[in-house]
């Protein structure tokens, strides 16, 4: 299913590049997604919530995403970790994206922890891989993607 949404964002995507308000940067563009072998999360979920932010503009081109063992905590670093929940409260939230950021300055690398139960959930994918490339809520569109309550209505995608 997730497969057929995506093939529809170039068609009746209702989003242009000036939707997504840029909370954080990178120091240096990420250089690769990492998915921990701790969450049943594929690799091609991950390829099309990325295509999402190209064809948006909030990105220009793909980043390498590969599967990687033994994850902690630590961020690595100009890379994008996708790992299982950890440091938040699943009876509160879905997922949450942690940054590292240098005393302000700008993103080295972050980590996107995402409930089990919601590992094939690609609107929550696109939601935190947002945050992860630096996008923050949107709080008056409740129908946007970045929308802090994003599974409790239907986006503009779906």
């Amino acid at each position: 299913m997730s497969l057929f949404m995506l093939a529809l964002f170039g068609k009746a995507n209702a989003y242009t590049g000036d939707d997504f308000h840029r909370t954080w940067f990178w120091m240096d563009k990420p250089q690769v997604i990492e998915i921990c072998d701790d969450i049943s999360i594929k690799k091609e979920m991950v390829e099309e919530a990325l295509l999402f932010w190209i064809d948006n503009k909030v990105i220009e081109e793909k980043i390498e995403i590969k599967l990687i063992s033994n994850c902690n905590d630590d961020y690595h670093m100009d890379a994008i970790m996708i790992t299982k929940h950890k440091k938040f409260d699943i009876r509160k939230y879905y997922a949450m994206t942690f940054l590292d950021e240098w005393n302000g300055q700008g993103i080295l690398g972050a980590r996107i922890e995402i409930d089990p139960v919601e590992h094939e959930n690609i609107i929550l994918m696109i939601h935190e891989l947002g945050h992860a490339l630096g996008i923050g809520h949107e709080e008056e569109d409740i129908y946007h993607i970045m929308y802090p309550k994003v599974l409790s209505t239907p986006t503009k995608i779906e």
